[in-house]
């Protein structure tokens, strides 16, 4: 009931402390990597900020176990099986960071398009973002404007018009880490200002209606249920639960990246894409 009217809801405690080390410790390996190819902090979200699913030429990163064990968690898939109980599918993972001292913010955005998104019977796309650290509200947390992700037909205001209360009084935050925030694609979201003294990062998984996945299967696109991007290998260390919703990933393609690999060579070289910065940041 929360989340449906709400279009998003926080689940604490949903990661256990080796999942969350785990996903920390290669989180900021692939921080360090990113931050050698962009030395200017360009990033690919707008200044100082990057989106991890950018980085891959997948736009997924479940191909790292650290990502893939994220779509195994209880407490998580119990959260989905109430939204969805007729059933839903697993898309992959990426997720974002945000640099120490950034100042900007990030527009309001939705992560997700389409004329026939608000008329569906269940949300089109659901993202669930990990908190690793403790998260206080100067650390640059996510916004999300309750309700929007009913608003069929509105369009979120441009940053230089957004009245003060959508900056400010729409933070996910504080939150400890652990935590899993459940979000509706659709609901109005963005960054926000950091003032902390190291880097906020928060992987995610992704998933969308059967509905929505019978409409985007084969396409292609980032949430796109039957793209490549799991590797068998990670797929079979799955429950059975999390196998169902990711059968249609598995690929015998893609390369498991162990945590040796320090170079991250499935890492983009060029990670930058410029054309997001106009639209989403001032």
């Amino acid at each position: 009931v929360l989340f449906n009217s709400l279009g998003f809801v926080a689940v604490l405690g949903a990661l256990d402390t080796l999942k969350v080390k785990s996903a920390l410790s290669r989180a900021n390996q692939i921080l360090d990597r990113v931050l050698q190819l962009d030395p200017i902090r360009m990033g690919n979200r707008g200044p100082r900020r990057y989106s991890f699913g950018a980085l891959s030429p997948t736009h997924h990163l479940v191909h790292l176990p650290e990502w893939s064990q994220l779509l195994d968690v209880d407490a998580v898939n119990a959260v989905l099986h109430d939204i969805y109980p007729d059933g839903f599918f697993a898309v992959g993972g990426g997720g974002d960071l945000v640099l120490e001292d950034t100042s900007t913010y990030q527009s309001l955005h939705l992560d997700i398009g389409g004329p026939s998104i608000h008329e569906m019977k269940e949300p089109p796309g659901i993202a669930v973002n990990f908190l690793l650290e403790d998260l206080e509200c100067t650390d640059g947390p996510t916004r999300v404007v309750a309700g929007t992700h009913r608003l069929a037909g509105a369009a979120p205001p441009p940053l230089p018009q957004e009245p003060r209360h959508l900056k400010e009084g729409t933070l996910l935050c504080p939150l400890p880490a652990g935590t899993a925030i459940v979000r509706d694609l659709r609901a109005w979201h963005g960054g926000t200002p950091s003032g902390a003294t190291k880097p906020r990062l928060m992987p995610n998984t992704e998933y969308v209606s059967q509905e929505y996945g019978s409409m985007t299967c084969g396409m292609g696109v980032i949430l796109d249920p039957c793209k490549p991007v799991l590797p068998r290998q990670l797929f079979d260390g799955l429950s059975p639960f999390a196998r169902g919703l990711t059968s249609h990933l598995v690929t015998d393609e893609l390369k498991v990246s162990s945590h040796s690999d320090l170079q991250e060579e499935w890492i983009l070289l060029d990670p930058i894409d410029f054309l997001r910065h106009s639209a989403e940041v001032f």
